[in-house]
């Protein structure tokens, strides 16, 4: 649904906007699912699947095009690299957590963590409507 979303959108505006508020669905959803009270689960699911799915679209066209030409391959593969790092340690992370706090922390841990990824992008370039060299320049 989320990358469905992005398709309507994702030109349309400022891309740092779009991830922070991306975030913003994702804190909300994980938030919810945190809580485990009826529907508040299905809720909570939903809306963190649709901003992944949001975010992921619009994140890796951001960090790829803040790389100058002659270093694009490289720069995004590193920065993909240590998202995917930091993403392993996460999976690992999180039941360690859960089984030293609680099942509500975890999941309020994520979303804190991915709101402050969202927070950080909107101390990025702008890039929307621009060309890649102007953005590099």
């Amino acid at each position: 649904m989320g990358a469905l979303i992005m398709i309507f959108t994702a030109d349309h505006f400022e891309r740092k906007y779009v991830i922070f508020a991306d975030t913003v669905v994702w804190f909300i959803g994980l938030f919810l699912f945190s809580i485990k009270i009826g529907t508040t689960i299905f809720i909570g699911s939903f809306l963190a699947s649709m901003a992944l799915g949001m975010y992921l679209q619009v994140a890796y066209t951001y960090t790829a095009e803040n790389y100058p030409t002659r270093a694009r391959s490289s720069g995004f593969a590193l920065t993909d690299g240590i998202g995917h790092v930091g993403g392993a340690l996460g999976a690992l992370l999180l039941p360690v957590i859960v089984s030293a706090y609680s099942f509500s922390f975890g999941f309020k841990f994520i979303a804190i963590t991915g709101l402050i990824a969202g927070i950080l992008a909107l101390f990025g370039p702008k890039s929307s409507k621009l060309t890649l060299e102007e953005i590099s320049a």
